[in-house]
This record gives C-alpha cells, sequence and structure tokens, in this order.
C-alpha cells in the first residue's frame, strides 16, 4: 500500500533567534539587546493568528538566569505557545531550571506539522558553563530524527540553532560542522519539509532537495555577510514570520 503524503493544512509561525539578552539588560557590542526584544516583542503584539512561536538559541548572551527569567515572563505575557532549543551562548542547564513558559520539548505537533528541536551545542572542555562557538549534531539528535520521521506521516520541521549552510564569506565559520552528514541524513525522508535555525545573525531562505532552509535574522545585533567581520548591520534586527500553506513556504523578515 503506498501512503500518499499531503501538507494542505494553513499554518502560521514566528521564528526568533539570537536575542543576546544580558545580565540586567545592560548594552553589548554598543546595542542594547533588551530595548530590541522588547521592540519585537511590541511588534508580535500587533501580529494576528499566530499559532507558535520558535527560538533558536542564544536566548542569553552569557547563560545568565536573569535574561531567561526576563524572557520567559515577556513571552508568557504574549501568551502564544513558544519553543525553544540552546544556542552556543546558552546554557542549558539554566535554562531548564530557569524557564517556565518557554518550552524545551524535543518534538511538539501544531497545526498538523510536527516541530523536532535539536540541541546542537557542544560544552568547550576548558570553559566551565561555556559552549564552543562551532555546532555538532550527535548521534542520537540523527537517530531521534529518523525515529520521528519514519513513525509519521506528518510534515516536519526540524529547529536547531547553528547553520547548516553556508550563507556566504566570513559567516561560513563556525557554524554546524557535520552540515553534510545532517543534510544528506534527512534527504531521504519526504516528509522532511522545513529546517529553521539562527547563529549567523543573517536572514536567507534556500531549498535544497525539496526541503526548506530557513535562517532568522537576530533580535540582538545583526550581521551580513557583505560587512567587515563582526561588524554591526545596524537597523538590520528582527524576526521572521513563516506561513505555510499546502506545499508553500512562505518567509517574511519583519525588521523590528
Amino acid at each position: 500500500m503506498q501512503i500518499l503524503l499531503t501538507f494542505d493544512v494553513a499554518m502560521k509561525i514566528i521564528h526568533m533567534s539570537d536575542l543576546h539578552i544580558t545580565e540586567g539588560g545592560i548594552p553589548i557590542w554598543d546595542t542594547d539587546t533588551k530595548y530590541h526584544f522588547d521592540l519585537a516583542i511590541e511588534k508580535i503584539k500587533h501580529e494576528d493568528n499566530i499559532d507558535a512561536i520558535f527560538i533558536t538559541g542564544d536566548i542569553a548572551d552569557n547563560g545568565s538566569k536573569w535574561a531567561y527569567e526576563y524572557v520567559d515572563l515577556k513571552m508568557q505575557q504574549l501568551g502564544i505557545p513558544t519553543y525553544v532549543c540552546p544556542g552556543n551562548h546558552d546554557w542549558t542547564p539554566q535554562m531548564k531550571q530557569t524557564l517556565r513558559f518557554c518550552k524545551m520539548e524535543p518534538c511538539v505537533e501544531i497545526s498538523g506539522w510536527k516541530f523536532i528541536l535539536l540541541d546542537s551545542t557542544i560544552p568547550d572542555e576548558d570553559l566551565p558553563e561555556k559552549n564552543r562557538a562551532r555546532g555538532v549534531l550527535s548521534k542520537y539528535s540523527l537517530s531521534v530524527i529518523e525515529d520521528i520521521a519514519n513513525t509519521s506521516i506528518s510534515p516536519i520541521c526540524i529547529l536547531l540553532h547553528h547553520s547548516p549552510l553556508e550563507p556566504g564569506s566570513w559567516l561560513n565559520k563556525k557554524i554546524l560542522e557535520n552540515r553534510d552528514e545532517f543534510k544528506s541524513h534527512i534527504n531521504g525522508f519526504k516528509n522532511i519539509k522545513l529546517v529553521l535555525f539562527g547563529h549567523v545573525h543573517y536572514p536567507f531562505v534556500e531549498s535544497q532537495s525539496k526541503i526548506t532552509y530557513v535562517s532568522a535574522p537576530s533580535i540582538g545585533f545583526a550581521f551580513d555577510p557583505n560587512l567587515n567581520k563582526y561588524e554591526i548591520a545596524k537597523g538590520c534586527e528582527g524576526y521572521n514570520l513563516i506561513e505555510v500553506v499546502s506545499d508553500d513556504v512562505l518567509v517574511k523578515t519583519v525588521i523590528i
């Protein structure tokens, strides 16, 4: 018997990433990241019919409990279901201990879609409570994808912090190390339709093997492959508004 996969469920989500909230909201990189996050929250209040919000890591700039408490309270006040995965600037034990409204679920189902949230961070062996900048997906994470994809006919979205694609120029550094293995692994599943990530602080959309890859801009501070290394792309901070209808994935970058 042949199972026909159909993806005709309308869905509207917000994809945020790289908030980089500091202890007490102190500016970093000559940028007030807390202020940018507050602006994003005000923007989202005017968005209609949002099914969920996903944050792909670097909620805190340095694993701060204060930062997680602040973001969690703001998302709770917003009242839209919010799901998160860690980034290299986060500290996962502190996230799990502090976050209440924002959920760190390995897999959630929304509007007929399954969302798999992965941890691509690597602890730094030399610096306690720190992660390395680059990312890797473990064999366990790849097996989770396989198990869910093999046992479901629902369309699937995978979320992680580190970019599995090369955005260009100096932004190609310190992204997902085993990205080729990851892409080869997911290309075999027809129901994996979407991959969302952050880390590069630069929005782009690319389709490979019928899978749509979407990078979110940074809420905290933006980069651009056409600028000098680590030069801030001021005024380019924001989030992605993603709408899925049938097989069409529509991505709009909202500048805050």
